[in-house]
């Protein structure tokens, strides 16, 4: 059962093979049958390659401008004004009189200003640029691969007197001891048949 089963499978792979386009070849070396199968397949090999391709991309503009803006504050003004005082009024041994000083005076007055104040703004603008892409691009290739499959041994074949020569091992005695006490095998005969 199982014999049938592998030679239904060896039938089944022979028949692959020639259908992919198999070579078959049979060589002997050394009185051994070998059969040679040459296959050809298709490989995908990935070829990149740099392509050009135009992108838009958005780059940053910043503006700086000058805005008016109105700022309140208050200032001190300060105003001098002739005072009237008594000069000598606490002392007992002159008589007081009456005098002027040049004395200060402050008040504050709020003021408006015109300010102009810096300010930024960021505008994003599409600019178009080229730029290197790899492209990946898939190249077939046939490629041949070569396998030995050993067949068996090559048939004898008749030598010219008509007789076929074989040697074959044979034990003329059984293994000694030597006079240095290893053990000696057997020696082997030619057999003619």
């Amino acid at each position: 059962m199982i014999r049938r089963k592998a030679c239904a499978a060896m039938l089944l792979l022979s028949m692959a093979g020639t259908a992919y386009g198999e070579d078959r070849e049979y060589t002997d070396a050394n009185g051994v049958m070998w059969r040679e199968v040459t296959q050809e397949r298709q490989k995908l090999i990935p070829e990149v390659k740099m392509e050009d391709r135009k992108q838009t991309v958005l780059v940053e503009q910043v503006n700086t401008e000058q805005q008016t803006s109105f700022q309140t504050y208050q200032v001190p003004i300060t105003e001098y004004h002739w005072e009237p005082y008594w000069a000598n009024r606490w002392n007992p041994f002159s008589q007081p009189y009456l005098a002027y000083r040049y004395v200060p005076r402050t008040r504050y007055e709020t003021r408006t200003a015109e300010i102009k104040m810096p300010v930024t703004q960021r505008k994003l603008i599409p600019q178009e640029r080229t730029v290197q892409v790899p492209v990946t691009t898939m190249r077939t290739v046939t490629e041949q691969y070569t396998s030995k499959i050993a067949l068996g041994m090559k048939p004898p074949t008749l030598s010219q007197g008509g007789t076929q020569v074989a040697t074959r091992p044979t034990l003329a005695s059984p293994p000694q001891q030597g006079d240095d006490g290893k053990w000696k095998p057997g020696t082997t005969q030619s057999v003619l048949k």
